[in-house]
């Protein structure tokens, strides 16, 4: 049909950036020598993360056999993920037309890729004989890497040629990584191994390479060479420049291109083509008749001042300004060198702003170093810098300013754009701005999921302007009156799409710049046209049904009223969203997230006011038994009226928020510590009246924690963190509140030395058991000791369980002890045994987090085993809240317990939420009556009765009771006349050591008995 084409196809993904940029300005300047266009569909990779750029290559649809003379494909960036079997799947569309590869070997395709091993072996002969290097290290890339394993191979074979010494101890492995490649060579050179040289796999890597040398104080090249492999663009002006490999992709295009021409005219090209890798040398290999490395003292360097660590601008900087005030000769140099890196910084639109910072701190660094005319020389020279700084950034913020500003302008007239005219009119001078001078916008007809079979030009510029109403084939790219373009220009020709809709794609002539942006413009007039059509939606819509309203006014009222009322629920939906995203769903509250803005701005208010915000931070107490014995729905109620009590506690100007289970908080803006603690105050007396719940009341406890922003600079995080640790102060003590305090920090990195203490007290042995005695009291017989863990630090010397057991608690340090004080307990059982006093059971305490592990019942087990302890004489005691806290797993792992033949009892009963029902079901076999209720006996109206319920309860259900902390004769016979069978306490004995227990019970238990028989 027609004319010849003229025009090469070329397949790519991304073409903003340096390698596909260098491969089109090579084959481009080939074509041109022959008058031929290229024309760039610009899809997406292959095998792309996520579906919107997967639907990017859709375009490539577009290619024709009739259009091109052949095709260029960019295997190596387009299909890095795919199989030969799934690239030759691709190109299968395409397989009438002539093709050539660049990168990946297809089958049957031509290809040109580069051979690294003649730059590679340029180098090594390099440094061997014209640089007389003899140690050397290599720091090699990713294991495995094809790139990386065949430059080590060619080290090796260079060594191994010139019979070097080669160990491999002298392979580092760098990963492609600088800051891996950074301490391979600090600890290659902390072994006290001396090399000539250390061959990097990449440019990149030779940046730590270089940061470990001259930590060490060792020059580059001086002491050690340094080279790499790349020549990318950022270490060409390196200090000292580094030297490297160059890779030929502008040869790469043009070796392509020129395959692809044979092959077009002559029917055959080779089937590889393999370009070499080219030595480039610079300063970094050093000189010749060098020895290995001898670290030895340098004069005040990068390194010696502290620079070790600082970004490479700032080293480069400082290295070269160091070196120009030291040698006037360099001062031309370092200017140089100083524009050049201003310029690139511009051209790469980066902050210039960082480079006053870097030049300030080098000067910073370097002066106090210098004195005399070194200093003076060094003041003028960086004067000079600073002008000319000053210049750049003065103008580089004018022309960005404006060219930002007049983009800002035109992109907000797009969007905006009331009529498709004037969307395209914002289109075209947008596009024009951005620096696009020639180009076609074509949509399809009708936009939709995949591309229409139907398309028109709605924009041209710089090209012949087709029809006004002119529809075409899209598989023609272009209509009839615009097709010669394609042989006129180079163009690319790009999508624009969304994630759902195709709205056709951009055919342009590519601006004369190296690294021109393509996606930003393409994805700015991609969002423009999509808010265009859905307002066009919206406004079509309304537009129809004023056109029938004649005929459907009564329906179009019912819609109107129906559309009402969906906005209105919308709106009250997005309330309702809002408020659900800041606000507690069961108390109403204000959340953690609404807490968290509000106390930030209080302390703003308080600072500018010059006043103080204070913060109270409530956390109920054992609301955790609550949930546990009476079920989340009464916890729940609790909590909403946890809420009310604390709301009815505070002004309307002030907050209350929860941010946790049973946390609260209090924001009392303008408020100081007097207003705070009146208001912990108020609370603790609410907290003081009976909940109720159905027909249950109890008390709840609640422990807060006062904070108040006085210092200057206080953050909304700190403030938290002062309310916590005041509320467990107060928790701790149990006084209701407490306020912040300084020594409160101190206190806290106390808890955490203590914690990390306790950590290794098993395996310092610093830990040991006490037995307290327990008696029968008709006869003052013993039958058996309670185990009490105490704590021997060997610098602070015993430590009270008060202190220790909460805080094994609440790190998991109590699972640990709790195992080590069973296997103790049962092996001093056996000892005990075996000096004849086998009588009597030892009770030991089971935490929490013991007992509801899924091993607790093994390692019990175990225990035994491992001891020979009968278990007929080991009693576990659990608190009463544990026995609640979940009944069914309870009972089932109480009677595998019994299955052992262990004994349980009920720690501190009558202190929680016990019911009857549950006591029936449970394998018990003592209740031990808490010490609170001992030590008020004779509280004939309170405690006396509770007593003598609880041993009466026993009696029924068929368990033994035991009284605990026993301290005086009243209290003894009160326990004897309600019928209590055992006690224990400080009348009786103390917890005494292993070797004092069996004498001292003996002869005293009995005789205390008597006398009150």
């Amino acid at each position: 049909m027609g004319t010849q084409p003229t025009s090469i196809a070329i397949i790519s993904d991304f073409v903003f950036y340096y390698y596909p940029t260098r491969l089109l300005a090579g084959i481009q300047s080939v074509l041109k020598q022959r008058g031929i266009t290229s024309t760039i569909y610009q899809g997406g990779e292959l095998r792309s993360e996520g579906h919107l750029y997967r639907k990017a290559n859709d375009i490539y649809q577009l290619i024709r056999r009739e259009q091109h003379q052949g095709l260029i494909l960019f295997s190596q960036t387009l299909s890095r993920k795919d199989t030969s079997d799934e690239l030759l799947q691709f190109i299968e569309p395409f397989a009438d037309l002539p093709m050539v590869s660049i990168g990946r070997s297809i089958p049957g395709v031509p290809s040109v890729s580069i051979d690294n091993t003649p730059g590679m072996q340029a180098l090594m002969e390099h440094l061997i004989k014209e640089r007389d290097h003899r140690n050397f290290a290599f720091v090699r890339g990713v294991v495995g890497n094809l790139d990386s394993d065949e430059r080590e191979w060619i080290f090796k074979d260079a060594l191994a040629k010139h019979q070097l010494p080669f160990h491999p101890g002298l392979i580092l492995n760098g990963d492609y990584d600088p800051q891996h490649a950074y301490a391979e060579v600090t600890r290659f050179l902390s072994s006290g191994a001396q090399v000539d040289v250390i061959v990097s796999a990449n440019d990149e890597m030779t940046e730590g390479i270089t940061r470990a040398l001259r930590e060490r104080n060792l020059r580059i090249p001086e002491d050690v060479a340094v080279v790499g492999f790349d020549d990318s663009d950022d270490f060409r002006s390196a200090v000292p420049p580094l030297t490297t490999v160059r890779q030929p992709f502008f040869e790469q295009g043009r070796a392509a291109a020129e395959a692809l021409l044979a092959l077009i005219d002559h029917g055959s090209t080779p089937l590889e083509v393999r370009l070499d890798t080219q030595l480039i040398i610079r300063q970094s290999c050093g000189t010749s008749s060098r020895t290995a490395l001898k670290p030895q003292h340098v004069a005040p360097s990068l390194d010696t001042q502290g620079w070790s660590h600082a970004p490479r601008e700032q080293q480069q900087v400082f290295e070269s300004l160091y070196q120009a005030t030291l040698d006037p000769s360099k001062r031309a140099e370092f200017l140089l060198f100083w524009k050049n890196s201003i310029t690139t910084s511009l051209q790469a639109h980066s902050d210039v702003n960082s480079w006053f910072d870097i030049l300030q701190s080098v000067r910073e660094k370097l002066r106090p170093t210098l004195s005399g005319d070194t200093r003076a020389d060094f003041d003028d020279l960086h004067a000079s810098a600073l002008s000319m700084l000053y210049s750049a950034l003065k103008g580089t913020l004018t022309s960005r300013r404006a060219r930002e500003s007049s983009r800002a302008y035109l992109i907000s007239q797009m969007s905006a754009a009331p009529t498709f005219e004037e969307l395209l009119k914002g289109v075209d001078e947008y596009l024009t701005h951005y620096g696009m001078q020639s180009f076609a916008l074509v949509f399809y007809e009708p936009f939709g999921p995949t591309p229409a079979n139907a398309a028109r030009v709605v924009l041209a510029r710089g090209m012949p302007s087709p029809p006004a109403v002119g529809m075409f084939n899209p598989r023609g790219m272009l209509p009839d009156v615009m097709r010669a373009e394609l042989a006129r220009r180079n163009l690319m020709v790009a999508p624009l799409y969304t994630y759902d809709v195709h709205y056709g794609y951009v055919v342009y002539e590519r601006p004369n710049q190296v690294y021109f942006d393509d996606e930003t413009p393409l994805r700015t007039v991609i969002n423009a046209l999509a808010h265009f059509n859905e307002r066009t939606a919206v406004k079509q819509y309304a537009q129809k049904l004023e056109h029938h309203s004649d005929i459907l006014e009564q329906e179009v009222k019912a819609r109107t009223r129906q559309l009402e009322d969906e906005i209105l629920e919308h709106q009250m939906l997005a309330r309702r969203l809002d408020h659900q995203a800041n606000h507690d769903p069961l108390t109403g509250l204000p959340n953690r997230t609404f807490f968290t803005e509000r106390l930030a701005y209080a302390i703003r208010q308080a600072e500018v006011s010059g006043y103080f915000t204070s913060l109270l931070f409530v956390d109920l107490d054992d609301f955790k038994g609550i949930n546990d014995t009476l079920g989340h729905d009464v916890g729940d109620k609790v909590l909403i009226t946890v809420a009310q009590r604390l709301q009815g506690c505070v002004r309307q100007e002030d907050l209350v928020a929860r941010v946790g289970g049973d946390e609260f908080t209090v924001i009392l803006p303008l408020s100081g510590v007097g207003e705070a603690t009146a208001v912990a105050q108020r609370i603790l007396s609410a907290f003081a009246v009976p909940f109720e719940v159905g027909n249950r009341q109890f008390y709840l406890g609640a422990s807060i924690g006062i904070s108040v922003s006085q210092e200057a600079g206080l953050n909304a995080g700190t403030l938290q963190r002062h309310a916590d640790m005041a509320m467990y102060r107060a928790k701790h003590r149990k006084t209701g509140y407490e306020v912040f305090e300084p020594d409160m920090n101190r206190r806290t990195l106390e808890r955490l030395q203590l914690a990390s203490d306790l950590r290794r007290a098993v395996e310092r042995q610093e830990l040991e058991l006490h037995y307290q005695p327990q008696v029968r009291l008709r006869d003052g017989e013993l039958i058996g000791v309670e185990a009490l863990l105490r704590w021997r630090h060997p610098e602070r010397g015993m430590i009270s369980p008060a202190q220790f057991i909460p805080l094994a608690e609440e790190t998991g340090l109590i699972v640990p002890l709790g195992a080590w004080v069973l296997q103790e307990a049962c092996r001093q059982g056996v000892e005990w045994a075996n000096q004849g006093h086998a009588s009597f059971r030892i009770a030991v305490n089971v935490s929490a987090l013991q007992f509801e592990r899924d091993d607790f019942v093994s390692t019990v087990s175990a225990s035994l085993a491992s001891t020979g302890f009968a278990s007929e004489r080991l009693e576990l005691e659990l608190t009463e809240s544990i026995v609640m806290r979940d009944v069914r797993e309870t009972t089932i792992r109480m009677e595998h317990l019994r299955q052992l033949g262990v004994s349980i009892a009920v720690d501190d009963f009558g202190t929680g939420y016990s019911s009857l029902s549950y006591l029936q079901r449970l394998p018990l076999n003592v209740l031990k009556i808490d010490r609170s209720f001992v030590q008020n006996l004779r509280d004939a109206e309170n405690a006396l009765p509770v007593v003598k319920a609880i041993v009466g309860l026993a009696n029924h259900l068929g368990l033994s009771t035991l009284a605990e902390g026993v301290e005086t004769d009243s209290e003894l016979q009160l326990l004897l006349d309600v019928g209590c069978d055992f006690a224990q306490g400080y009348h009786f004995a103390r917890p005494l050591p292993p070797g004092e227990i069996l004498a001292f019970l003996e002869q005293q238990a009995r005789k205390m008995i008597e006398r009150h028989h």
